[in-house]
């Protein structure tokens, strides 16, 4: 038993009288005036509809009147046996799910430990399957251009003046494309059938014979002969994507489609895309939505700009050669304006590219604006990017 505690404004009825509560019966959970006390009673039933032992002074007269109810041994053998029952399902059944699905997953471990042994040897693609799960991996191989670009100039911004630091004399004119590789080397091509590489000071380290029947190497862009451009993205040999019209059906790319679309991935999927025919820079997102079209204005140039080759950096930063007017076109993602770089050495820009350093390669055409020859077939190699 235990004693109530009631204020004397809010007095608690006794559930078997309307006397003043002064007891409280734990077991049968019910307020107990003097009178009514049944310290003793023992509890031999079970209120069914309570869940709760009583007492049969509760029964007939407290709040468990009227209830149904059993005799505690009855009620402790149902509980029992719900207990062995569970439990024999539990050795019967769950068990043995739990040990066979312990032991598919060990197999399927040992499988896939396999697979990654033999496809990181062969270098190939990876599928890893476990149960309902599935998950490709793409052809495994070192860190792409881009990524090592990532890695070396983070932290870094652009300088307010920049500083050719080599000049490289290649013999291309006129020169079509450069394509760096690493830290200090690039591929040059122009209008021949060859492709050389030199280094940053100059020496040619290895050249390429082209056969075919194309007269020159294709720069890596979209040459559509037809009446409209556009980009056709390919997923191995198969087609997943062209990218032609905005969503009003309207021509997203200006051009005759007998001029070459430049173009290059940005870090975050954008396509940038340089048109030399309407003389813009357009960038495209991932669904072929327009995100921006950039036509030189802000840049405040004596002539039109002329968009040729087109190159995004770490900072996902666009870089336009503008083989008119002698410069770089600089834009930030969303194809805003930041600067334009200019340089005596700048005449004709036409291939670029940036290395693992962040340093930009800038191919000078060769050619003057008759397509005559010059001496201006040369790769400037420019520090652009500053430590913050």
């Amino acid at each position: 038993m235990a004693t109530s505690t009631s204020c004397a404004q809010d007095v608690i009825a006794c559930d078997l009288c309307d006397k003043p509560t002064q007891q409280f019966c734990n077991s049968c959970q019910a307020n107990l005036s003097d009178n009514c006390e049944h310290s003793g009673q023992r509890c031999e039933v079970n209120c069914k509809e309570c869940d709760t032992p009583v007492c049969v002074k509760c029964i007939g007269l407290g709040p468990h009147k009227g209830h149904d109810v059993e005799e505690l041994t009855e009620t402790y053998e149902k509980k029992l046996q719900e207990i062995k029952a569970e439990t024999d399902r539990i050795k019967a059944k769950l068990i043995p799910e739990c040990q066979e699905e312990d032991n598919e997953i060990g197999n399927e471990i040992s499988q896939t430990k396999s697979k990654l042994v033999s496809n990181r040897d062969q270098k190939t693609e990876l599928s890893i399957e476990i149960g309902d799960y599935r998950a490709t991996l793409g052809q495994m191989s070192k860190p792409t251009l881009s990524a090592d670009v990532c890695l070396s100039t983070s932290g870094t911004e652009l300088m307010d003046q920049v500083r050719v630091i080599a000049i490289i004399r290649n013999g291309y004119t006129p020169l079509y494309g450069v394509v760096c590789v690493g830290e200090a080397e690039a591929w040059v091509f122009g209008s021949d059938r060859t492709i050389s590489r030199f280094d940053i000071h100059g020496a040619v380290k290895n050249t390429v014979t082209i056969t075919g029947r194309s007269h020159w190497p294709a720069a890596i862009s979209i040459n559509c002969f037809r009446t409209q451009s556009k980009i056709i993205r390919y997923q191995g040999q198969k087609i997943n994507q062209e990218i032609e019209n905005d969503i009003l059906g309207n021509p997203i790319f200006n051009g005759s489609g007998y001029e070459a679309l430049y173009m290059s991935e940005n870090n975050n999927g954008d396509l940038c895309v340089s048109e030399v025919h309407a003389r813009s820079v357009v960038g495209v997102d991932k669904t072929g939505r327009v995100r921006f079209r950039y036509t030189g204005t802000p840049a405040k140039r004596k002539n039109a700009t002329s968009p040729i080759s087109i190159v995004t950096d770490a900072l996902s930063q666009i870089i336009v050669a503008d083989i008119i007017n002698d410069c770089l076109h600089i834009l930030n993602e969303n194809g805003q304006f930041l600067r334009c770089v200019e340089d005596y050495a700048l005449v004709k820009p036409y291939g670029l590219s940036v290395d693992s350093e962040g340093r930009l390669w800038v191919g000078l055409r060769g050619e003057n604006d008759w397509g005559e020859p010059c001496s201006y077939g040369e790769i400037i190699v420019i520090k652009y990017l500053q430590n913050k």
